[in-house]
């Protein structure tokens, strides 16, 4: 069984972290949390604003290389919420505070041309991981009996974050290379620590719900799209044709994933016949497709919908390719919850009606390409997204989930 914990809260007016491993029944996210939260909303609108000035491999390439740490770091934040934090620990919230400056100016150098800036950009994210290690270590001092999981990733994280700063200090081609070494590092380091989720899983009912507004949170770049890539036309028919194509494909991945939100992953944490960790921790990493795939979905929208664009044919297809790869990430987080526990035909026909759906949309690619039309590309695209809502609908009944 998993053990419960019980941490003496601080009296000071610092306050102090309390681990929250054992916690039953329903934690919300806090008000700092989702305050914290909105400085990547503007973070991912400005990686957003990358492909819609350059549309091109090379643009859609920047913004996933930069997606990918600016998400790792809202991980490393969670990872440490979800465990340690106490609404009395405003020490934390200092802390807190010296990240979303760090952050701000992290935006900032993405606004001034992307990857351009990019010692400033490295220096901003290891000024955040930075201060999430000392979360970690301030854990590490107030609570012994969570010394064997802070002691890890203390040594992990802050090895990799040691690369971090060196690589700042050093000519970029060089950095470079300490910053890939660095960030493989916290990577590695996560995965190797899977032994610890079981002694201290993360809050089943927490963790699934910041994933989630994360998620929203990417949704509604979708919506920024349609606003920017509309305001540049006249107010006609067509146009609020295309709006309300857009919004609804938006709808429907929201109704994809959180209509049959999957989260037998982590609640297998809690159940001692449930040997293997790695659904977890796949479903986990699956977030980031799900995350980067809506973020590409709504620089699509805004390159489609802008009237005057010279890039229509990579428009469609960098909004087709952002909604393949939401579906298929979705489809792995749909199989982590047959991989959780004993096999449910309603998830197998689920994983493979999102794979179905990713071909589908494929052929709707080419039809973009072939075609050049924004309305066609988004009426289709709509089309597929809304089958697997209804499917999903029809086979939750049929099992007899949905009534």
């Amino acid at each position: 069984m998993t053990r419960r914990y019980m941490s003496v809260p601080h009296r000071g007016w610092l306050g102090q972290p309390q681990l929250r491993t054992g916690e039953r029944g329903h934690r919300q996210a806090t008000w700092f949390e989702l305050f914290y939260d909105l400085a990547f909303v503007v973070i991912v609108g400005q990686i957003g604003l990358i492909v819609v000035h350059d549309p091109s491999w090379w643009g859609v390439g920047q913004a996933a290389l930069l997606f990918s740490v600016v998400w790792w770091a809202w991980v490393g934040e969670v990872f440490y919420t979800t465990r340690f934090d106490a609404d009395t620990d405003r020490a934390k919230r200092l802390i807190g505070t010296l990240q979303l400056i760090a952050l701000t100016l992290l935006a900032a150098s993405i606004a001034r041309g992307g990857l351009a800036d990019i010692r400033v950009i490295a220096a901003a994210y290891a000024l955040v991981r930075t201060l999430q290690v000392l979360e970690i270590w301030r854990a590490q001092r107030f609570i012994p009996e969570a010394r064997p999981l802070t002691r890890h990733f203390l040594i992990g994280y802050g090895s990799g974050v040691l690369l971090w700063w060196v690589g700042v200090a050093l000519p970029v081609r060089w950095g470079a290379w300490l910053w890939g070494a660095g960030f493989l590092i916290e990577i590695l380091t996560y995965v190797r620590g899977t032994r610890f989720h079981r002694r201290y899983p993360p809050h089943v009912s927490h963790l699934p719900e910041r994933y989630g507004l994360f998620t929203i949170l990417m949704l509604g770049e979708s919506f920024i799209g349609a606003v920017a890539g509309s305001a540049t036309r006249s107010l006609t028919w067509s146009a609020g044709v295309l709006v309300a194509l857009s919004v609804a494909g938006a709808v429907a991945m929201w109704w994809i994933y959180f209509d049959r939100i999957d989260i037998e992953a982590i609640t297998a944490l809690s159940r001692p016949g449930t040997a293997s960790q790695r659904p977890f921790v796949i479903w986990l990493f699956a977030h980031m497709p799900i995350a980067f795939g809506l973020a590409l979905n709504g620089a699509g929208v805004d390159l489609l919908l802008h009237e005057n664009t010279e890039h229509s044919r990579p428009s469609g297809l960098i909004l087709i390719a952002g909604q393949i790869i939401f579906v298929l990430a979705e489809a792995v987080v749909c199989a982590t919850a047959v991989g959780a526990g004993p096999p449910q035909l309603r998830l197998t026909h689920g994983v493979a009606a999102r794979v179905i759906s990713a071909a589908m949309l494929a052929v709707v690619a080419l039809v973009a390409w072939q075609t050049d039309s924004a309305m066609l590309t988004l009426v289709l695209s709509a089309a597929v997204l809304w089958s697997v809502v209804i499917y999903d609908f029809i086979r939750g009944r049929h099992a007899g989930i949905i009534t």
